[in-house]
């Protein structure tokens, strides 16, 4: 459909139009002047051949823009009828848009595009808590700033909002912002594969708004800590109360630790070795490989002390052979990354024939088996019905110990939707090394398994 005014500028009442912004079926957006008070705005024009219902619709959404006032959002100026046109305006966001920025040639940066998913994520968790339905926002109607900040012209409109409003609105923004993607630099694949889940979902499930918005600040958090909310405080009452929080988790932790320990010194003293914090191993497993009870997000957990040997993997390749096709598919289910082939590890048959040469081929056997991907890491631990041991828990664990000094796969916690996006290489100086996942294998990383304890 052809713009309302075709030929620019144009006047509507008091408002000079000088160019198009965006265009929808029934209406158009543009940037305009009003005259007598001087200052940029941003007009939404209804169709003159609109429905009577449709003109309804329009003053509604005006209604609804002003009732439903969010951060970041323009407000609402005024919503008349002017020379024959029903308008609505807005106060114009400072900045170029999204479309100049991409006609320029240019790209976000990953801080500025985590920001840009951080600020939509909470507009919309907004629009979803108050069921107000939206049009999706575009590249014309979001602005950044000199600073770097956004702002937005209001995608507010008159209905109720569902659960599909909100999968569109997601799965449009994953295609505004697809061009204008960071490249060639530190973090890229990271933002990628968010703005892929967006579009697509995780493993099948469509992703919420506050999970989207976590998932982005977590990505900040990694690039760029001093760019992450909430981690500067700069008054002494807000730090002392953030140390108190601090005290009480220790203090918390030292409690169910005392209480496990307590467990543990029971079950040695009456000579027994069944309890419900522990688990039988496989029976192939080294014989000094020890389980070890961990306490993470009020959650305990059995964390191998020792990562995955070479002959555990060699038996779970033994049985990966034998599998039937449903079960192999079972074991692939929703696995996005790819795998090595065969999930065998690099050079595989040298390594196996290296242990059996080698002068104590039982003791080379309990070697941490590595050259794999992080997918191989998740199908072997579907296979022992348990996890990847989460960032989270190994830092936990390591608080006390002091036995993890190689690199291993995991995920950044037992809740991060993006899993398998990042490796940490945990060091023995306690440091860790977050490098992005780039679904290729590692001779380097190997990785251990956790499994929750049912209360």
């Amino acid at each position: 459909m052809p713009p309302i005014f075709e030929t620019l500028p144009h006047n509507v009442g008091d408002y000079e139009l000088y160019s198009l912004l965006d265009s929808h079926a029934d209406r158009d957006l543009y940037w305009a002047r009003q005259n007598h008070v001087e200052r940029a705005v941003a007009l939404e024009v209804l169709h003159p051949k609109a429905s009577k219902e449709q003109k309804q619709q329009f003053i509604a959404s005006a209604r609804a823009q002003g009732a439903n006032p969010t951060n970041r959002v323009m407000p609402v100026f005024e919503a008349m009828e002017a020379n024959g046109y029903w308008i609505i305006t807005q106060e114009m966001p400072a900045g170029k848009n999204l479309e100049e920025i991409m006609r320029s040639g240019e790209q976000l940066s990953v801080i500025g595009y985590c920001k840009l998913i951080e600020q939509i994520a909470e507009i919309y968790k907004h629009y979803d808590t108050h069921g107000v339905a939206t049009n999706a926002f575009t590249r014309c109607t979001v602005f950044q700033k000199e600073d770097g900040d956004f702002h937005f012209i209001s995608p507010v409109i008159t209905g109720e909002r569902t659960a599909e409003n909100s999968m569109n609105n997601m799965i449009q923004l994953s295609k505004i912002l697809r061009p204008i993607l960071p490249y060639n630099v530190s973090g890229q694949t990271r933002v990628a594969t968010l703005n892929d889940w967006l579009e697509h979902g995780f493993e099948g499930e469509v992703l919420s708004w506050s999970i989207v918005g976590s998932t982005a600040g977590l990505i900040i958090e990694q690039i760029d800590p001093s760019a992450a909310q909430g981690l500067i405080t700069i008054t002494p009452s807000a730090i002392a109360a953030k140390e108190r929080r601090r005290q009480r988790q220790r203090n918390k932790y030292k409690r169910r630790m005392a209480i496990v320990a307590g467990c543990v010194l029971l079950t040695a003293l009456t000579s027994s070795f069944i309890s419900i914090y522990f688990i039988k191993r496989s029976q192939t497993a080294p014989e000094n490989k020890e389980d070890i009870i961990v306490v993470y997000e009020n959650q305990s957990y059995i964390l191998d002390r020792s990562p995955v040997s070479i002959s555990e993997y060699k038996e779970f390749l033994e049985a990966y052979d034998k599998m039937s096709p449903p079960q192999k598919s079972t074991l692939f289910a929703n696995v996005k990354g790819p795998t090595s082939p065969h999930l065998r590890p690099l050079n595989w048959e040298k390594v196996i024939k290296y242990c059996q040469s080698s002068n104590n081929p039982s003791k080379a056997m309990t070697q941490a088996v590595r050259g794999l991907t992080q997918w191989d890491a998740i199908c072997f631990a579907r296979y022992k019905q348990s996890l990847v041991a989460p960032f989270g828990l190994l830092l936990a664990y390591k608080k006390d110990h002091s036995d993890i000094k190689i690199e291993e796969w995991t995920n950044l916690s037992r809740t991060d939707p993006i899993h398998g996006t990042v490796s940490i290489a945990i060091c023995p100086d306690g440091k860790s090394i977050r490098e992005p996942y780039d679904s290729k294998r590692s001779i380097k990383r190997s990785f251990r398994l956790a499994k929750p304890i049912n209360p």
